[in-house]
């Protein structure tokens, strides 16, 4: 079973227009997408989307024109906005989610309270329409995964409402820094990404890599600037991936000889609950014949440094051993049985559509046991006999 994936090459930065642009090139129906972001905006604005040529290569280019709007929002007029659009709840609380973090990022930078911040330039309704976009283009699309390059940051110094500053401006800054986007310059003295670009970053890509996929389309969004001697557009790919092969994961070992061993259920519990995907221990023999435990954690590439500072506070560790593995997964899907006790979840996995194992979830058969007084291997078989009757029934 395959998944659609999405990959941002940043050679030239990223704009919310130029990924809206992009999308719409690769194959986005713009009818629906100027439906989604229409519901947001006056009536007197048009959304313009034409196909260009520049320096040899044909794109689009997406633009909010007409825009005679005056009006610096703060968090509350945006949120208002968005809860009157008559947007899905997904598309609203997304953005509304993205739009918390950037108020939440210029209280910090500025030092005053959340509620107080006027986004200035993100409060203008082209901005607002871009993030928006961002977040129903993706949807419409069906897209389950996103990557991204090495994000081009440009260079030099602009001016903004609070003065000239060097680029990229503080909220791009603190939002490249979230997202742990690896970032490089090429020494052009422009604003190559911009805050509502950085923001689609943090929110959609899931890693900075380029993936293992089978490419379906192509798109090229322009930004509003023209250089001489580069090129200015952002490059998306679309593509899919089967799902069995496509999570590449980490393995992060670490090898202890001097921790008490109380310590360890509590360190898993840790580590689970912040998003380790599997935790397991090994007996080892270590230097001048010590016993030890090696840990084991698989866990996915942005979860590596929040897991990485768990096993240095909570743990006599100095190291730690990072190596990326490709996991093989099947299809899973849950369902509920009856028993004659209550019921019970049931995990199933399906290798090509094809049901090839099956177990009860050992919490909801404890749960069930807890709650009626039955011992938890009877709860656990008679999930497995109902299952089986119920599957070929």
């Amino acid at each position: 079973m395959s998944e659609k994936i999405l990959y941002l090459d940043c050679s030239s930065g990223i704009s919310g227009d130029m990924f809206l642009a992009a999308l719409l090139d690769a194959g986005l129906n713009q009818k629906k997408l100027v439906e989604k972001i229409s519901k947001v905006l006056p009536k007197n604005i048009r959304i313009m989307v034409r196909r260009e040529k520049r320096r040899g290569f044909t794109g689009k280019r997406f633009q909010i024109e007409n825009v005679d709007d005056k009006i610096e929002r703060g968090l509350k007029g945006i949120k208002k906005l968005l809860k009157d659009s008559g947007l899905s709840k997904e598309i609203t609380r997304k953005s509304l989610e993205m739009f918390d973090e950037l108020a939440e990022i210029e209280a910090q930078i500025h030092g005053i309270k959340k509620e107080n911040v006027h986004f200035h330039e993100l409060g203008a309704i082209d901005s607002i329409a871009d993030i928006v976009g961002a977040v129903a283009g993706v949807k419409l699309l069906g897209i389950e995964k996103t990557y991204s390059s090495k994000v081009n940051i440009g260079s030099g110094t602009t001016e903004i409402k609070h003065g000239r500053v060097p680029l990229p401006v503080p909220a791009t800054t603190e939002l490249l820094k979230r997202c742990g986007a690896p970032i490089y310059s090429t020494g052009m003295e422009t604003e190559l990404v911009t805050p509502t670009g950085a923001l689609i970053l943090k929110h959609f890509v899931d890693s900075f890599e380029i993936p293992e996929m089978r490419i379906l389309a192509i798109g090229r969004g322009f930004g509003a600037k023209e250089f001489k001697k580069s090129h200015n557009f952002l490059r998306v790919l679309i593509g899919t991936t089967q799902k069995e092969w496509s999570e590449e994961e980490v393995l992060l070992e670490t090898n202890i000889d001097n921790m008490n061993p109380e310590f360890y259920p509590t360190i898993e519990e840790k580590l689970l609950s912040a998003g380790a995907l599997d935790f397991y221990k090994t007996p080892i023999q270590m230097k001048k014949g010590r016993p030890g435990i090696k840990i084991s954690i698989i866990c996915t590439r942005k979860d590596i440094d929040k897991l990485s500072e768990i096993l240095f506070r909570e743990t006599t560790t100095l190291g730690i051993r990072i190596q990326k593995i490709l996991r093989r997964k099947l299809e899973r899907k849950i369902r509920k049985v009856k028993t004659e006790f209550g019921e019970v979840e049931v995990k199933m996995a399906y290798l090509n559509g094809e049901l090839v194992n099956f177990s009860p979830e050992y919490e909801s058969c404890k749960r069930l046991a807890e709650k009626t007084g039955i011992p938890l291997k009877m709860v656990y078989e008679k999930a497995k006999e109902s299952f089986i009757l119920q599957t070929s029934s």
